[in-house]
């Protein structure tokens, strides 16, 4: 009788389990949506399938994420079946010959390395064709099968939650009434944290602001504001913020503008010490999601930058 499990067969087929396990491991090693392109174009997929994927950012870049981009792409060579068959062997002999991960952003290495050598394992080490087990086989080898499928299930229900939040969070840029777009901020807000595993709690309304929440972050109690301004804010728009948290000594700060700060503003809000309020730019939030990095590091560095550079507003060394 015929084995009913799903092995991956000489045309080199991924079946769904292997897609996911490429689509979180691929866009982690690579920074750029540009540089996702040159991978599978190296890697010899037709110019016509990467040609929808290159319109589409030219149309609106800031609508495909680099995970979005990878799985259309992958599901397109399973969908030329044989014609591709060369193309979906190359892509997993790179993987599994994967070695150097420092064109990947810093924060996803680790992650990224533990993922090659799933695929390694399920490869083999020397060959991507010598997939000798069958790919569930494999699997359970690496964990239990349900706990790679609770695993699976998680990372989907993440990724269509943070398509969900980029959706919205673009949209207020859209909008031109003010109460329209603060109502949007408002869910968008809280929605950012809790997407990247940071406790939030309901905050008062802000004095001046468009939404606020707070949120538990390295032991402390964060109170963030987002503004939206048409000019950057000045030390006298900050002052609220700063109020509410001289009014409250374990409560810190984290105030996001989508217009950026005067210089002024950052002087004088440096000049206090200790350092209480965090500033961080709009932009800045939006390239993160963009790239697909983790709002953690983000937060870490600009804390580091506050402690022990007295800097109110730390670029970000990733824009």
């Amino acid at each position: 009788m015929p084995s009913l499990r799903p092995a991956l067969d000489r045309s080199y087929h991924y079946p769904p389990d292997v897609l996911e396990l490429l689509v979180d491991t691929i866009p982690r090693l690579i920074k750029s949506k540009a540089g996702l392109l040159d991978f599978f174009e190296q890697a010899g997929t037709p110019e016509e399938l990467l040609a929808e994927w290159r319109t589409k950012l030219c149309r609106d870049r800031m609508s495909v994420s680099k995970y979005h981009l990878a799985r259309g792409v992958l599901r397109g060579l399973n969908a030329l079946g044989d014609e591709a068959r060369p193309v979906r062997h190359q892509v997993l002999s790179r993987l599994a010959r994967h070695a150097d991960f420092s064109a990947g952003w810093e924060d996803d290495r680790g992650r990224a390395e533990e993922l090659v050598a799933r695929i390694r394992e399920l490869a083999g080490e020397t060959d991507a064709g010598t997939w000798q087990a069958s790919c569930q086989e494999a699997l359970v080898r690496q964990v239990t099968r349900e706990t790679y499928h609770a695993r699976l299930k998680d990372t989907e229900e993440r990724r269509l939650a943070l398509e969900a939040l980029k959706r919205d969070l673009y949209q207020a840029f859209r909008v031109s009434d003010p109460a329209e777009r603060s109502a949007i901020l408002a869910t968008v807000l809280p929605r950012l944290f809790t997407c990247h595993d940071i406790p939030t709690r309901r905050a008062p309304a802000a004095p001046q602001g468009d939404a606020a929440v707070l949120i538990e972050f390295d032991g402390a109690l964060f109170l963030v504001e987002l503004k939206w301004s048409d000019r950057p804010l000045d030390f006298r728009q900050l002052a609220p913020h700063l109020v509410t948290l001289y009014g409250c000594p374990d409560l810190r700060g984290l105030l996001i503008s989508s217009s950026g700060f005067t210089d002024q503003a950052i002087r004088d809000l440096s000049s206090i010490q200790p350092q209480r309020l965090v500033l961080c730019q709009l932009q800045e939030i939006v390239l993160l999601l963009e790239e697909g990095r983790d709002l953690k590091g983000l937060l870490h560095a600009k804390l580091r930058a506050a402690e022990t550079e007295q800097k109110a507003l730390a670029s970000n060394p990733k824009s």
